[in-house]
């Protein structure tokens, strides 16, 4: 948590002129292939309509990713990524109503 604080305070300098421009490198997130939706969500082992819930979307959108007819969004992917980084985290979240879906 505090290199996240750290990180803005930085941020905040630079944009306030404070020091020079930092070198900060973009990472693009996204989601390469329709399989990665759906392996995340049987990961996880919960229903469409659950994932959906937990993603805070229409499950037709979920559908829609799974089926590769379109793809997830910038901040959508990277909550499936993070998610998937900490299946056993989001699984203690949701079984001990941290989550709630």
């Amino acid at each position: 948590a505090q290199e996240i604080i750290d990180g803005l305070e930085l941020l905040k300098a630079e944009a306030l002129g404070q020091i020079p421009p930092l070198n900060l490198k973009r990472t693009v997130i996204e989601i390469e292939d329709k399989s990665e939706v759906l392996a995340v969500r049987q990961k996880l082992g919960v229903s469409q309509t659950m994932f959906a819930k937990l993603l805070h979307i229409n499950k037709r959108t979920l559908e829609n990713w799974e089926q590769g007819r379109t793809k997830p969004n910038t901040q959508a992917a990277v909550l499936i990524k993070l998610v998937n980084n900490r299946v056993e985290l989001t699984i203690y979240a949701i079984k001990n109503g941290i989550i709630t879906i």
